[in-house]
């Protein structure tokens, strides 16, 4: 939660952060609002390879290949659920959703990579179809946390307190990463400015035109 509140910090306007849980994140989106409820700026999805497809990252303990696939199958099917919840009930409110990182931690990082249904395939099979309903859906958009990762390295993990306080991040991740989530939220939730209006007379330039005539006014310190 404090990485998310400085997030908000860093937005030009004044934030509320609701928090819901990713295991049953489907219900929030089901909910229909009351008429005095106002729709949120932007709701955001942060997944994590960890939470969202563990059995990937033991396989031989979860009936690799053919079981893997299948839940893999499950995850595709539960983002599309989440995206058309969304549209339904929320069309107009900017929808992020993350890609998934690769662990810092892995116990067996040659075999992730030799097998279309191992951990890295799955990972990127999930990004792909990430990526696939932010193009077909209007006001979807990606947040691209795997790209983030891999321009940050190692330093912005911190396997020890992940083990001991579920917090992934290090100092410098945590900043990093907020600062790059607010870049990403900003445009669309926070105006954009397109005019400054200042004072003429007495502003940009000495005097006043009305009384001083075209040659009164001074220009210049």
């Amino acid at each position: 939660r404090p990485v998310l509140e400085l997030i908000l910090n860093c937005l030009p306007r004044r934030a509320r952060l609701h928090l819901a849980p990713l295991d049953a994140i489907e219900t929030p989106l089901a909910l229909r609002r009351g008429a005095a409820e106002g729709a949120p700026s932007a709701r955001l999805i942060i997944w994590r390879a960890e939470e969202l497809l563990p059995e990937a990252l033991f396989p031989f303990s979860n009936g690799f290949p053919n079981e893997i696939e299948v839940r893999l199958g499950q995850v595709l099917n539960r983002i599309e659920g989440v995206v058309r919840l969304h549209q339904a009930n929320d069309r107009g409110v900017p929808l992020f959703l993350s890609t998934l990182a690769l662990p810092g931690n892995l116990s067996n990082p040659l075999f992730a990579a030799q097998h279309r249904s191992g951990l890295f395939s799955a990972l990127g099979r999930v990004n792909q179809k990430i990526y696939s309903v932010a193009t077909d859906n209007s006001g979807v958009y990606v947040l691209d946390l795997a790209a983030w990762a891999a321009g940050e390295g190692k330093p912005h993990a911190s396997p020890a307190l992940d083990f001991m306080a579920r917090e992934p991040l290090s100092a410098s991740g945590q900043m990093g990463f907020a600062h790059f989530v607010a870049r990403c939220l900003r445009p669309l939730i926070a105006p954009s400015r397109k005019a400054l209006a200042v004072d003429l007379d007495h502003a940009l330039w000495g005097g006043v035109l009305g009384e001083d005539g075209g040659a009164g006014p001074q220009l210049g310190p």
